[in-house]
């Protein structure tokens, strides 16, 4: 067999693959067959010629392509139902060329397509040339200013209500983790090296007037004027980023897409904690896992 990942050459084991884990089930095979197979006549469409050349583009604009009726000669977007399914076959069919030994990831592949959950509400994940961009852009200026720290919490699940109040006595950066929540129901979230990095050199440069006031906000800004000066914030780096124009992304993709990350390394119950939220099935929409196909 060939051993260059060429889509061609790689269809029909991978087809095979789907063939014997999901022979129990022939509707379900035959709908995740004929979408793998369309993944790849797309792919090779758009020159695409290994898989392995595959980027975290490519999956999400398939995921979203329109499509063409052929009655009516009018091309229509594809249904949120469409969208998942296709979502979900990419996956599946990645993991079974993964498994033959295709030197890809599956999931970072996947990560960037568009999930709507069950209440029409869509958010897309970052890819992570995306979420490379927005820390990028987080500081307008040489030194980590408060839109760089709200960037960081942001990355270690905190919500856009709890930014605001998050202090340098939440943090622990020697353990590398952060408190968030009320009293009574905190959680303990882990900091990325990036934020942890972050963080740090702002304390370092600009350090507060306590360990109780706000790294976000100025000490002064009423708490409207707080949630309010988050939000913006975050909505002006997703443009200045060059994101805001992308339907799906706003400054809650940059939780989501770090709560897809523990829920990848722990599972749902550990990013059900994350997010802080009371339901697993909020959460599961949150990050794009689908109860009924997993």
């Amino acid at each position: 067999m060939a051993s260059d990942w060429t889509i061609e050459a790689w269809r029909q084991p991978i087809l095979d693959g789907i063939d014997a884990r999901y022979s129990h089930n022939n509707g379900t095979c035959r709908k995740l067959r004929s979408s793998f197979a369309d993944l790849c006549t797309y792919l090779v469409s758009e020159g695409i010629e290994c898989f392995t050349e595959v980027s975290d583009e490519h999956i999400p604009e398939w995921v979203e392509a329109s499509g063409y009726d052929d009655r009516s000669k009018v091309p229509y977007d594809p249904a949120v139902t469409t969208m998942r399914n296709r979502r979900w076959a990419a996956l599946v069919g990645l993991t079974e060329g993964a498994l033959l030994g295709m030197p890809i990831d599956p999931r970072a592949l996947v990560r960037g397509a568009i999930i709507i959950d069950d209440a029409g509400r869509k958010t897309r994940l970052l890819t992570d040339k995306q979420l490379g961009l927005v820390e990028v852009h987080a500081d307008p200026g040489l030194l980590p200013s408060r839109r760089s720290v709200i960037v960081a919490l942001s990355e270690s699940g905190a919500k856009p209500s709890e930014l605001p109040a998050v202090c340098l006595a939440d943090i622990d950066l020697a353990a590398g983790t952060i408190a968030l929540g009320r009293p009574g129901r905190v959680r303990i979230n882990p900091l990325s090296e990036w934020a942890i990095g972050t963080i740090r050199r702002r304390i370092e440069h600009c350090p507060p007037g306590s360990s109780t006031e706000s790294l976000c906000v100025r000490p002064a800004t009423s708490p409207d004027g707080a949630a309010r000066s988050v939000r913006t914030q975050l909505s002006q780096l997703m443009r200045q980023a060059g994101l805001g124009h992308i339907d799906g992304i706003s400054g809650t993709s940059i939780r989501y897409t770090a709560a897809r990350r523990v829920f990848e390394q722990r599972g749902i119950e550990a990013c059900t904690r994350f997010l802080g939220v009371s339901s697993l099935d909020t959460a599961a929409a949150a990050v794009g896992h689908d109860w009924m196909t997993s």
